[in-house]
């Protein structure tokens, strides 16, 4: 049977929301990313906690200029006794101390974690831009130019690598201090300061350099970076407009796990004694002091000491499940 052309009747078009289409809109690589990693509880939970001390590190100092907290004044009427101890249970709680106070100093013990706190994050993020900012710029070099460049920085890794960092953070406090207050910063804890960040900083570039290296010696293989020669476009443009945006993955990633490392480094470094000298505190100094009370107090090491593991513990687990979420080939993103 024939039909004619006006029986070919075009099928309607649906009328309600409910017969359209549903059209599939597109996500951005961050976009994955980000539902990944809110689908990770733990590191979610963990970056609440990094939120938290963040906002303690900013806020510290503020709060002991107005005198809501007062971490150096000295209250001799609150320790007695031989050792000159905390009167009262748990290291002196109560209202007015909420963790106690310092043996022989009788100074409020959270006040001054929350200022270390303050003083450690901000050493820390320091040292953390000191490491990233060399470790970026070098492992672009060597894995852009190669040939001799990349031999040269690989023998300066190898040489940094091999020295015994901590006898040799030990052995040259003392001298490189002198020097750095030679050259015109203050003497005492703000010399102490810069150099914990300088040689945290300086040591911590090689590891980094060398995961950039690798990133950058397969990304210039790619038709992107041969379409920018091609164009004519100078190296720099091509390390920095091409080359850079494509590696803040392992930046935020190796940055969230080296920030608690340096947080660390620098207790083990005030507990060798070349760190922050009280009375100004950091939790590295209070652990130092802590542990001659670890049996009277247990609330004064304690303290401080949970306040290390919770800080670093955080930034770990935000790292870690920051990697996996990162990483589209990892199928552990949203399992824990």
């Amino acid at each position: 049977m024939t039909l004619s052309a006006g029986e070919f009747a075009a099928e309607p078009l649906p009328t309600t929301a409910e017969e359209a289409p549903t059209s599939v809109a597109g996500r951005s690589p961050w976009q994955i990313a980000r539902a990944r990693l809110r689908a990770n509880r733990v590191a979610m939970v963990a970056f609440v906690a990094i939120v938290v001390f963040a906002v303690i590190a900013v806020v510290a100092p503020i709060l002991q200029a107005v005198g809501v907290i007062d971490a150096t004044t000295l209250h001799p009427d609150l320790v007695q006794g031989p050792g000159a101890m905390p009167t009262g249970a748990f290291g002196g709680i109560s209202l007015q101390h909420p963790l106690g106070v310092e043996p022989q100093t009788g100074r409020d013990l959270l006040s001054r974690i929350l200022l270390g706190i303050t003083l450690d994050t901000a050493i820390a993020v320091a040292a953390t831009i000191v490491s990233v900012g060399l470790g970026v710029v070098l492992g672009l070099v060597a894995g852009f130019y190669r040939g001799a460049a990349d031999w040269s920085i690989g023998r300066l890794i190898d040489l940094i690598l091999a020295f015994p960092q901590l006898l040799m953070l030990i052995a040259l406090s003392p001298v490189l201090v002198q020097r750095l207050t030679d050259a015109g910063i203050p003497s005492g804890n703000p010399s102490k300061v810069t150099y914990i960040i300088a040689v945290l900083g300086f040591f911590g570039w090689p590891y980094f350099a060398r995961i950039i290296r690798g990133q950058v010696l397969s990304l210039r293989e790619r038709e992107f970076v041969e379409a920018a020669e091609m164009l004519g476009a100078r190296r720099s443009r091509i390390n920095f407009k091409e080359l850079l945006p494509n590696l803040w993955a392992p930046i935020l990633v190796y940055s969230t796990l080296v920030l608690p490392t340096y947080i660390s480094a620098e207790a083990a470094m005030s507990f060798l004694g070349v760190g922050i000298v009280p009375p100004t505190p950091t939790l590295g100094n209070l652990l130092q002091d802590s542990v001659n009370y670890a049996t009277a107090d247990p609330t004064y090491f304690l303290a401080p000491g949970l306040t290390l593991f919770i800080v670093v513990l955080a930034f770990n687990q935000f790292g870690d499940g920051l990697r996996d979420a990162l990483d589209p080939r990892s199928d552990r993103a949203g399992g824990r």
